[in-house]
């Protein structure tokens, strides 16, 4: 069986992991966070950064007929909306798991 993970490709090495992670969050992250420094060569780094950001999500309201002015609003709604399907995934889930000392039902 071929396995294609990003955990087997970095050859199920935990820290191989852990580096990836921290450099992803680092890559998209680190940016915007340099809005706040007080270098003006980050601050402008980083506000470049959140126009870029803000100029990548005009297409998406548009091609839903809706106004521009959404697109600054769509990383909380996508945020809000898998929030709300993992808690529903949660409460699903301890639904189903059986009771202990609860009879069997079949």
């Amino acid at each position: 069986m071929i396995s294609r993970s990003a955990f087997a490709q970095l050859h199920h090495s935990v820290l191989l992991l852990i580096g990836t992670v921290l450099g992803l969050a680092l890559t998209f992250h680190g940016p915007a966070g340099a809005g706040d420094c007080r270098a003006r060569a980050g601050r402008r780094a980083g506000r470049l950064r959140l126009v870029i950001d803000e100029r990548r999500l005009l297409p998406r309201p548009a091609f839903y007929r809706r106004s521009p002015l959404w697109a600054p609003l769509l990383p909380a709604i996508v945020a809000s909306i898998w929030a709300r399907r993992s808690i529903r995934r949660v409460l699903l889930a301890r639904r189903r798991r059986p009771v202990e000392g609860a009879a069997a039902d079949r």
